[in-house]
C-alpha cells in the first residue's frame, strides 16, 4: 500500500516509476533489509499504533528513495 501510494503521488515525476522499481533502483538492494528491520522494530517498541507507524515510515522510505534516485539522475545528467 505504501509503495502504491507513493507511486500515485509521483506519477508526474520523470523516472519516479523507475525509482520505485526494486530491480532498477540498486539502493533497494543495498538497504531494504536494514530499512525494513529498523521500521518493524521501531513500530513494535515506540508506538501504540504499529500499523500506522509502519505505513507512514514505509511511505517516507519510498519517497526518500524516489527523491534520492531522481536527484542522482539529475546530477549524472548535469555532471
Amino acid at each position: 500500500k505504501a509503495k502504491s501510494a507513493v507511486s500515485k503521488q509521483a506519477k508526474s515525476i520523470q523516472n519516479a516509476q523507475e525509482a520505485l522499481s526494486f530491480e532498477l533502483n540498486t539502493d533497494y538492494q543495498e538497504t531494504l533489509d536494514t530499512d525494513l528491520k529498523r521500521i518493524i522494530v521501531s513500530a513494535n517498541k515506540k508506538t501504540s499504533q504499529p500499523d500506522g507507524y509502519m505505513m507512514t515510515s514505509l511511505m517516507d522510505m519510498f519517497q526518500n528513495k524516489v527523491n534520492d534516485y531522481c536527484s542522482h539522475d539529475v546530477v549524472s545528467v548535469i555532471g
